[in-house]
């Protein structure tokens, strides 16, 4: 190991395991083996090409130099701001405080370097997004999981509430990134009632010391269900304008809008008029990225704009998240014939399936071709890559060493 480096070595790009089973997968395919690749986060059709939506391509392909070239402000161009945040929260109040970000990863790291101090814990639920660890890591923060709100499991939100209580004391503010709706890698929403149940903990511990909670979703459109989406973001909406509880939001368009590598987000706070925290957001870009891409914020604020660019993009959406959705099913009643117990599919790219040795269980399936990311408890199954040819020969191998 290079000894000029000062970050510890798990740490590294290669140690991740997203990207060594993706390598694995990669360098098997490339030898003409029968790889099945589900370690991926990209939509792919069911022949295995990236999906590209075409009323995207059509924007893209029509932004003018003036579009691209020049630097865009620190805080990100206000109209890109207002329009990516207009299209989850069309009632929300102009100018929205914000600022954009390299993707939804950048807009997260902002709210570390100014919601936490450094050797803080930061909250979330189990199982999150693996890079979540990663982020808290190169922030010098500790990432602290708590139970995933189940109803097979009514006590999760006690032990988590006693969590956040014990850490308000130590810390004496709390940051929590919440990914609902479509949680990643689940697949799954918060019911009603427990989401309920959660706003009333963050609630009672906003009268202790500053609370945070940062919403952090990529997926909604390719939901099951959008208006039930739809009803989830008006409570969010209803909770962040009327508690004392800081609400903001991490949001992206490269999901959304198939535009990966346009590398592009917001960190928005749609409920609040604060200058200082507007001046925070403004040094931590700064200081961390100087500025996000203009390209993507002109496509977005462009595309978000134009009623028939949206009705053009909600269809093209809806079809995939049907494709989506017939996937999970189809997934979810061959992996119920062998009792292999699963997460329901709201919507999203995943779902993921228990195992007591994750680890173990990925390299023996790879000894088939296929592969698939271990959690600590679970296996997460991208749906988003999976072909629906694939399907019966995954929960046989599934099956077969389960």
């Amino acid at each position: 190991m290079d000894t000029h480096l000062i970050t510890s070595r798990h740490n590294l790009e290669g140690d991740d395991p997203i990207f060594r089973i993706n390598t694995l997968a990669q360098s098997r395919k490339s030898q003409g083996h029968p790889v099945i690749n589900l370690s991926v986060g990209a939509l792919l059709d069911d022949e295995g090409q990236l999906v590209i939506l075409k009323t995207v391509r059509e924007v893209w392909n029509s932004l003018t130099p003036s579009d691209i070239h020049p630097y865009a402000p620190i805080l990100g161009d206000p109209e890109f701001i207002e329009a990516i945040t207009h299209r989850y929260w069309p009632k929300a109040k102009t100018p929205i405080l914000g600022c954009a970000s390299p993707g939804a990863t950048g807009a997260l790291v902002v709210s570390l370097r100014n919601l936490l101090e450094p050797g803080q814990t930061l909250f979330t639920f189990a199982p999150g997004w693996s890079p979540y660890g990663t982020l808290a890591f190169e922030n010098k923060v500790i990432l602290k999981e708590v139970p995933y709100p189940l109803e097979s499991n009514p006590s999760s939100l006690n032990t988590t509430e006693s969590q956040l209580s014990e850490v308000m004391k130590e810390q004496g503010r709390i940051l929590f990134w919440l990914n609902d709706p479509c949680h990643n890698p689940t697949g799954q929403h918060i019911t009603t009632s427990d989401r309920k149940k959660l706003f009333e903990i963050f609630d009672r511990l906003s009268q202790k010391g500053p609370v945070s909670v940062i919403l952090d979703f990529a997926y909604l459109e390719y939901a099951r269900d959008f208006t039930r989406v739809k009803n989830i973001l008006d409570e969010y909406a209803q909770w962040g304008s009327s508690s004392s509880v800081l609400l903001g939001a991490s949001l992206s368009i490269s999901k959304p809008l198939t535009l990966y590598g346009a590398r592009c987000g917001a960190l928005i706070f749609p409920w609040r008029t604060d200058d200082q925290l507007k001046k925070a957001l403004a040094t931590s870009c700064r200081g961390t990225f100087s500025n996000a891409p203009r390209a993507p914020q002109s496509l977005a604020k462009k595309l978000y704009k134009d009623p028939n660019h949206v009705m053009q993009l909600n269809s093209e959406q809806r079809a995939w998240s049907t494709i989506l959705t017939n996937r999970a099913d189809q997934l979810s009643h061959q992996l119920s014939e062998k009792n292999i117990h699963h997460s329901y599919f709201d919507g999203g790219f995943f779902i993921t399936t228990p195992h007591s040795n994750p680890e173990k269980i990925t390299q023996v399936l790879q000894q088939d071709d296929i592969y698939l990311i271990p959690l600590k408890n679970e296996i997460r199954i991208a749906l988003c890559a999976l072909k629906e040819k694939e399907i019966p020969r995954l929960v046989d191998s599934l099956s077969r060493h389960f």
